[in-house]
């Protein structure tokens, strides 16, 4: 809920992926409502299980019943869907168009696009420290220059994020998805460098910031949102 007031403080929308027997835990029903009403909820399972470990009939459960239950707790669609630890495989993924999600949302680092397939939708990067071994990788997002230079760069999301938004604005295209776990920023206690972030966001004019179900529409219909 302290992401949500940070995002509505700097006029942001996010997309909010949920396991529905975590909400009791971390917060109530009204709170999911209320987050509805300017943001994105998805399917995140019932659970929040390692979908591979468990047989067809479970793993289908779990798909299916957790968009059951948010969309019977918000009274409105839930169309987007994230697996648990970004761990699934073919017979996982056609599930999310079985149970009518219109996408799923992966853990793949280093995207800036949506992709060929939206039930394998990757992120550009996490709100985490990123490994060294993965500098490699993160060239594709930062000139060799700029990381080569200063490779503690990629263990500063909050600055990283900023130098790759500042990249893709010049080039005047892409898409700059952040995954965010409130509570490893609660235990890093790195809010202030949360909403540095969302004010990098909001302090751009030509910046758009649709759900991910929202943009996927706008490519659909031709007018990128």
């Amino acid at each position: 809920m302290r992401a949500v007031g940070l995002l509505e403080k700097h006029g942001l929308k996010a997309c909010f992926y949920l396991d529905t027997d975590g909400i009791s835990m971390e917060m109530d029903e009204n709170d999911v409502r209320d987050i509805s009403q300017c943001h994105e909820i998805g399917g995140h399972t019932v659970t929040h299980s390692n979908l591979l470990e468990l047989d067809h009939e479970r793993a289908a459960w779990e798909v299916f019943e957790s968009k059951k239950r948010l969309e019977s707790l918000l009274k409105k669609p839930v169309e987007s869907f994230a697996y648990p630890y970004g761990i699934y495989d073919d017979r996982i993924k056609s599930l999310l168009p079985e149970a009518g999600y219109s996408s799923g949302r992966t853990t793949e680092l280093y995207n800036v696009d949506i992709g060929d397939d939206v039930y394998e939708i990757g992120v550009t990067l996490w709100t985490d420290p990123h490994p060294y071994r993965q500098i490699s990788s993160a060239l594709k997002l930062l000139s060799p220059k700029r990381v080569i230079s200063e490779p503690a760069l990629i263990k500063n999301w909050g600055k990283f994020a900023g130098f790759v938004l500042e990249d893709m604005l010049e080039a005047g295209r892409g898409v700059l998805h952040v995954l965010v776990h409130a509570h490893f920023i609660e235990e890093r206690g790195e809010w202030h460098r949360l909403e540095q972030l969302f004010e990098d966001f909001a302090s751009k004019n030509n910046l758009r910031n649709p759900t991910i179900t929202e943009h996927l529409a706008s490519i659909k219909g031709g007018h990128p949102a």
